[in-house]
């Protein structure tokens, strides 16, 4: 019986005393936060539509991490207004380059179409209307790359019959090829 209450002093003893100090908020995030730091973007040809259809898929608590660091705002993803934020940091760090066109310069043309957050993921879609022929195309992918060091951004492009699979990370950003 003596034990018994010897266990039950020390755990209370435990609790009124250490656990008041725990930083609950960091403790959370520890525990929220993911190993893993990646995103994923398709760019897939439409030739109905003669478009590029383009997602990208990142963690949504990573996503809104560096958009607040980055405008130094409150980023709602359920909030329109932070649709330009999105917009600004996709166009600075995923830039697409066909025939030495920078695609994101093209205000008319390079659209974001929606974002969908589904748990912890975000989806972005965009379009990007292009009738011309091409051969050279240069991916920069810069995405969450300054927010962690071991981030993998994995890029799969599709043309036709032709796909193309990237693994970019902080050492590899760019990426040349020609189409066929």
């Amino acid at each position: 019986m003596l034990i018994k209450i010897d266990k039950i002093i020390f755990f209370s003893l435990l609790f009124v005393f250490l656990i008041p100090n725990i930083d609950y908020k960091n403790f959370m995030l520890k525990e929220q936060e993911h190993p893993v730091h990646v995103s994923v973007t398709n760019i897939d040809y439409n030739s109905k539509k003669k478009s590029f259809d383009i997602s990208i898929k990142l963690f949504a608590d990573d996503f809104k991490k560096i958009l607040d660091l980055k405008f130094d705002k409150n980023v709602n993803f359920e909030n329109k207004k932070s649709n330009k934020y999105i917009d600004i940091y996709i166009k600075k760090n995923l830039k697409l380059i066909f025939n030495d066109n920078d695609i994101n310069q093209k205000k008319n043309k390079f659209k974001g179409k929606k974002y969908k957050k589904n748990e912890n993921v975000i989806w972005l879609y965009y379009s990007y209307k292009y009738t011309k022929n091409y051969k050279k195309i240069k991916i920069i992918n810069t995405l969450m790359n300054d927010l962690y060091r071991d981030q993998k951004n994995l890029f799969i492009f599709t043309y036709k019959n032709i796909q193309k699979a990237i693994k970019f990370d902080k050492s590899k950003t760019e990426e040349k090829f020609i189409i066929q």
